[in-house]
């Protein structure tokens, strides 16, 4: 079987070779290995190859084929899966498959069912037949009438046609454009804005232990030390973090994009432009400046609210604290010009229509017993 396949390309090479022209050159240079059991479907293949120039090898050698044809129940699945798919590099998979297929995959070379090989080889044809057309056949559009147009007819008649040189099918093809950096920026209501940069302007980012408080510095010899020996203290089981004592009570004066303590208030530091370089340095942006900004304002603010719902609770206990004072004292009688009208109307304290006495009954008995008593007079 083998002999005649080989037999059959090179025959059908010979005979393309005169029929096809341009067509034996798209495929050259490349070999397949078919793996089909119906005869039918794989002489289709194998005379589709061969009219495109390709060339079909036996089994596995020195030199990887481009691609492996295979009628097998799996391989209509693998042809589906990614690269990096797991199932590929799962053992009972790589079990169940033929030694075929199976080095295939342990090579890295591509496998199709001959219907998916077909049909992308007929439109592989096509494209190329298009491109191929496009740039050696004559203009349709008319131009004005030249004298010498049949002189120039001629000479197109007579000299030879030139084919277009195939174009790279390599995985280095548009290698240009995959290694250009961009920035995209997102705006609210308008189209996002994409910007090409060099990938220069980054600059070196560092990662690990190389980095220190941030990816674009590196880390200086006194922290890479300390962090080798808290790795060995975390191998041995010894390791604790540090806990930091917050007080909050105690201003934070300690600035981290200086690294240093402020001497005096922080918002005048941060106001300097010692302090705003640092912060528009090395990566960091003015955004992250402005959510700091951001977070400490709100914070004030939930702050000042808060301080406002306890001074209006704290009026409203002295108002009514106030009002019930006034009311007693209208009530009983006493200091009735301190009364407050106004804050008795504003909290609609509920008056009594009539005064009650403080007094006990029996005091209120010796009171009338004494103011009677004081203007009898003696008849004898």
């Amino acid at each position: 079987m083998a002999s005649d396949v080989r037999h059959l390309s090179t025959m059908r090479g010979r005979l393309s070779e005169v029929q096809s022209g341009s067509q034996t050159k798209q495929l050259l240079g490349k070999s397949f290995l078919l793996e089909i059991e119906n005869r039918q479907t794989r002489q289709t293949v194998a005379e589709s190859i061969v009219n495109a120039g390709g060339n079909i090898m036996d089994s596995f050698g020195d030199e990887n084929p481009y691609c492996v044809v295979s009628d097998h129940s799996l391989a209509l699945k693998i042809e589906k899966w990614k690269k990096d798919d797991p199932r590929l590099s799962n053992e009972k998979m790589l079990r169940a498959m033929p030694a075929l297929l199976r080095e295939a995959i342990s090579r890295s070379v591509k496998i199709r069912s001959p219907q998916l090989f077909l049909t992308q080889m007929t439109s592989y044809l096509s494209r190329k037949d298009k491109a191929a057309s496009a740039t050696t056949s004559n203009s349709t559009i008319r131009g004005k009438p030249n004298l010498g147009r049949e002189n120039s007819a001629k000479l197109e008649r007579n000299a030879p046609k030139v084919v277009p040189k195939p174009s790279r099918t390599s995985s280095d093809q548009g290698k240009g454009k995959d290694e250009r950096s961009f920035i995209r920026i997102d705006v609210a209501g308008r189209k996002p804005d994409i910007r090409f940069v060099q990938r220069e302007a980054f600059g070196t980012l560092y990662s690990g232990a190389d980095s220190g408080f941030s990816i674009f510095k590196q880390a200086d010899s006194s922290l890479a030390e300390k962090r080798r020996r808290e790795y060995d203290l975390f191998l041995k089981g010894k390791y604790q973090p540090p806990i930091k004592n917050y007080k909050l009570d105690e201003p934070d004066n300690y600035c981290q994009f200086c690294q240093k303590t402020v001497l005096g208030d922080r918002k005048i530091h941060e106001r300097t432009d010692e302090h705003r370089n640092k912060v528009k340095t090395q990566g960091l942006t003015p955004t992250l400046e402005r959510i700091v900004q951001n977070a400490r304002l709100r914070l004030k603010a939930q702050e000042n609210g808060i301080k406002r719902t306890q001074k209006s609770t704290h009026d409203k206990m002295t108002i009514m604290e106030k009002s019930k004072r006034c009311r007693v004292e209208y009530e009983y009688g006493e200091n009735e010009m301190k009364s407050n009208w106004s804050t008795l109307k504003e909290n609609k304290v509920e008056m009594t229509g009539e005064k009650s006495s403080v007094l006990s009954p029996r005091r209120r008995q010796n009171r009338i017993l004494q103011s009677s008593s004081q203007g009898d007079y003696d008849l004898l």
